[in-house]
C-alpha cells in the first residue's frame, strides 16, 4: 500500500484527536455498519471528509507516550501524516492546561453530567471499552493520567485514595485485561468513567495546544461538552459536495465483502480522490443547494469508480431535507443510481416511507426556530409519527387492527393500509437485553398476522435510536423475503432505523 500523496504547501492543516481516530478504526476493524447517527460512523465520516482535503494531524496525550499499539499502528503505517508534526507548545499547553482545571471545577462537573445525558454516551463508552482498554494503557503507561486524579475523585464522588487506586491497578496490563473482559458495572463502571472522564480534560490541553499552533481541531463527539469559549472550530460552512461523496465513500465500504480490508480500500479511495482534486481531474466545487452537491458528489463517484448499492446512496443522502430528497428525481445521475427514488409503485412507497422513518425522527427531533423536540421515547410515540407519515400519503391508513384469531388467539397490528393489502409492525428497542430479542418476536408476528386480509405485505420497522442493535444484516436478510404460511403467500421486508 502506498503512503498519501504529498500536500501542498497550501493545504491546511487539521488536528485530531486519538479518539475520533479509534472511534473510525472500530468501524473499519469490526466490518459492520453502525447506526447512521452514532458516534462511531460520525467519526468515520467525518474524518474521511477532511482527509479528502485537508492534512490531519493526531495531537499527543499529555506526558510522554510509548510506542504505538497494534491496530492504531497499522493505521498509522497507512496514514503517516497522522503523527508527522512536531509541536513546539506542548508544555505550555500542558501547563495552562492545569491551571484552567483547578479554576473551573464547577464547569468541569457540569460538563460531565451534560455528557452523560446524550443517550451515545454510555453505549460508545460501553463498546471502546472492550476495544480500547488495553491498546490504551500500552501507549500511556495507565488508562488515566496521574496529575488528574484529584479532578477525577471530585468529579465522580470518590476519594483520592480510591481513584489513586484505580490508576495504579490500571498501569498492571493484567488488570486493565481482567476488566476489558468484565461488563460495565461496579468497579468497570467507575474506571470506565476515569477513562472518558480524562479524555475530556485532555481535550482542554488539545484545545490549548491548537489554539497555540493556530490549526482548527477535529474532537470526539463525547469531548465537546467542555470547551474554551475562544476555541476556532473546524469548518463552519462544510463542503457539501465533499460532504456527499465521503458519505458514499464510507457507504461503499459495507459492501465490500467480508473478508476485505476495509482500511487499504478506504485509504486507496481516499488517495484517488485527493489526488484527482489536485489535479483538478475530479470537480468538487461547493454548491448553493444540496440537489447540486449531491450532483457533484454522485458524478464524482463514477469517476473513481466508487460501487455503492441503492440503499448506500439513501443512506449517504438521508440528511437531506425532505423538499430536497424530492428535488433529486429530476437529477438524471441519481435517476440512474438510485432508481428507487422515483417510478415506484404504491407498496414500494410505503416501504421507502418506512426505511426513512430515522430520517423523519431526526428533523422532530431537531426542530427550528427553537421548537420543542417531538422525542421518542417508546413504542407508542414510534407508532404515531410513522402513522401519521403514512397517512399523508395513503388515505385508508388505520391504526391497530387485531387479526382474527388463530390457535384460541387474534394479534393486535399496529398499522394497516388496504389500498396495498399492506400491514405494519413497529418494534422500539429499549435496551440491549431487548436488542438480542427482537428478532424473536418478529418471527411470531410473522408467524400470527399472516391471516390478516391484507397482509400481502408484512412490513416490520424496528427503531433503534440507541444503536443497541450491532449488526442489523441478520435481522433484514434472514427475516425478509416471500413467506407461505396457512395458504396464503405474502412478503416480508423488515427495516432497521436508527
Amino acid at each position: 500500500m502506498s503512503t498519501t500523496p504529498k500536500i501542498s504547501e497550501t493545504d491546511h492543516v487539521l488536528f485530531v484527536d486519538t479518539a475520533t481516530i479509534e472511534s473510525a478504526r472500530r468501524v473499519l476493524q469490526r466490518g459492520l455498519r453502525p447506526a447512521t447517527n452514532s458516534w462511531d460512523m460520525q467519526s468515520l465520516r467525518e474524518l474521511t471528509y477532511y482527509l479528502l482535503q485537508k492534512t490531519l494531524h493526531v495531537l499527543p496525550a499529555i506526558g510522554n507516550s510509548k510506542a504505538l499499539v497494534e491496530g492504531y499502528f497499522q493505521l498509522v503505517n497507512l496514514i503517516p501524516e497522522f503523527e508527522a508534526y512536531s509541536f513546539s507548545y506542548k508544555q505550555q499547553a500542558e501547563q495552562e492546561t492545569s491551571s484552567w482545571i483547578k479554576q473551573n471545577m464547577r464547569s468541569l462537573a457540569t460538563s460531565w453530567q451534560d455528557a452523560r445525558l446524550d443517550c451515545q454516551f454510555s453505549c460508545w463508552r460501553d463498546l471502546h471499552k472492550e476495544f480500547a482498554f488495553i491498546d490504551h494503557a500500552r501507549r500511556h503507561g495507565s488508562l488515566f493520567e496521574r496529575e488528574f486524579v484529584p479532578y477525577i475523585a471530585s468529579v465522580l464522588g470518590f476519594t483520592q485514595k480510591d481513584i489513586l487506586d484505580l490508576y495504579s491497578h490500571s498501569r498492571k496490563l493484567s488488570t486493565v485485561a481482567t476488566w476489558q473482559k468484565r461488563p460495565v458495572e461496579d468497579i468497570v463502571e467507575v474506571i470506565a468513567n476515569a477513562w472518558m472522564l480524562a479524555g475530556m480534560l485532555r481535550h482542554i490541553f488539545h484545545q490549548y495546544l491548537a489554539l497555540k499552533e493556530r490549526h482548527p481541531l477535529l474532537s470526539h463527539q463525547f469531548r465537546n461538552t467542555l470547551a474554551l469559549k475562544r476555541m476556532q472550530w473546524v469548518d463552519t460552512d462544510k463542503n457539501r459536495s465533499a460532504f456527499y461523496l465521503s458519505n458514499l465513500l464510507v457507504e461503499s465500504l459495507f459492501d465490500l465483502s467480508p473478508s476485505s480490508n476495509k482500511a487499504e480500500f478506504w485509504l486507496m479511495k481516499v488517495q484517488e480522490v485527493r489526488g484527482g482534486l489536485q489535479s483538478n481531474r475530479i470537480a468538487l466545487p461547493k454548491a448553493t443547494d444540496d440537489a447540486d452537491a449531491v450532483k457533484h458528489a454522485t458524478r464524482a463517484a463514477a469517476d473513481v469508480n466508487l460501487a455503492v448499492s441503492s440503499l448506500g446512496y439513501q443512506r449517504a443522502f438521508e440528511t437531506l431535507h425532505v423538499r430536497d430528497l424530492c428535488a433529486l428525481s429530476d437529477i438524471w445521475d441519481v435517476r440512474e443510481i438510485v432508481a428507487h427514488l422515483v417510478g415506484v409503485n404504491d407498496p414500494n412507497l410505503l416501504v421507502r416511507i418506512v426505511r426513512s422513518f430515522s430520517v423523519i425522527a431526526n428533523y422532530c427531533r431537531h426542530r427550528s426556530h427553537g421548537r420543542p423536540s417531538y422525542n421518542i421515547k417508546g413504542e407508542y410515540d414510534a407508532q404515531d409519527l410513522l402513522f401519521v407519515a403514512i397517512r399523508s400519503v395513503f388515505e385508508d391508513a388505520r391504526r391497530e387492527e387485531w387479526t382474527s384469531k388463530h390457535a384460541g388467539r387474534s394479534k393486535r397490528i399496529d398499522i394497516v393500509v388496504p389500498s396495498v393489502n399492506s400491514v405494519i409492525e413497529v418494534k422500539y428497542v429499549r435496551d440491549a437485553r431487548h436488542a438480542a430479542t427482537v428478532d424473536d418476536e418478529l418471527k411470531i408476528d410473522i408467524e400470527s398476522y399472516h391471516n390478516h386480509p391484507h397482509c400481502q405485505n408484512l412490513i416490520a420497522l424496528v427503531y433503534d435510536p440507541q444503536g443497541f442493535i450491532l449488526d442489523d444484516t441478520p435481522i433484514t436478510r434472514d427475516l425478509s423475503g416471500r413467506r407461505s404460511k396457512g395458504g396464503r403467500d405474502f412478503d416480508v421486508t423488515v427495516c432497521v432505523g436508527h
